[in-house]
């Protein structure tokens, strides 16, 4: 069993862009930064800081629920007040980043804000009244972070994952992605229209 929080923060870094496998080690020494989950139910930040080992010791963490997908999945785009709400939200988390003096800030969106055709007029909102810059990434590359979140958990346990073929699932809000491994190698990657939030909004 992969504890839940240590997986969830690494995957936080890792899905927003911040490989630690990719970590020169005096580039980030010492930095601070903050990244930024926008899924399709919560609102996620987690507030960390590079170490000498390039590896992170984490600072801070928060999360809201704010059911993005909710908008999408049922009518194709975020209403108006749910914008604001996460605007909201945003400006609490860079509250919270304050007293840690952040040098950076990460933020990603997800499948919720993939599929909205409103997503423009968001990320303009969140720029124009917190100064975040939002990246959206596909669900392709979002399969490549997971695993590198979760490669070190896995290489590390008694699973035997470089000795065996394996299937990785990851169950989201409003997707489902799957990795296959062939002995710790990934071998094919998808990721379905297939999720808790998803499959609510269709009940």
């Amino acid at each position: 069993v992969i504890p839940f929080l240590s997986c969830g923060q690494r995957c936080i870094l890792n899905k927003t862009g911040v490989n630690v496998e990719n970590r020169k080690k005096n580039d980030l020494k010492h930095e601070d930064i903050a990244v930024i989950d926008i899924g399709s139910s919560a609102l996620r930040v987690l507030i960390a800081q590079g170490r000498d080992s390039a590896e992170w010791e984490i600072l801070d963490s928060a999360e809201q629920p704010l059911a993005l997908g909710r908008d999408v999945f049922r009518k194709g785009s975020i209403n108006q007040r749910t914008v604001n709400k996460a605007v909201d939200i945003l400006k609490a988390f860079q509250e919270l980043m304050e007293p840690y003096g952040v040098n950076r800030i990460v933020a990603i969106g997800t499948s919720a804000l993939r599929e909205s055709y409103n997503r423009e007029m968001f990320i303009d909102r969140v720029m124009l009244q917190t100064g975040i810059e939002v990246r959206v990434i596909d669900g392709v590359e979002a399969n490549q972070l997971t695993w590198l979140a979760v490669r070190e958990i896995l290489e590390d346990s008694a699973v035997g994952i470089k000795q065996h073929n394996s299937l990785i699932i990851e169950v989201g809000a409003g997707n489902t992605d799957l990795m296959i491994l062939h002995k710790g190698k990934v071998s094919s990657s998808s990721a379905l229209p297939i999720g808790t939030l998803r499959f609510l909004q269709k009940l």
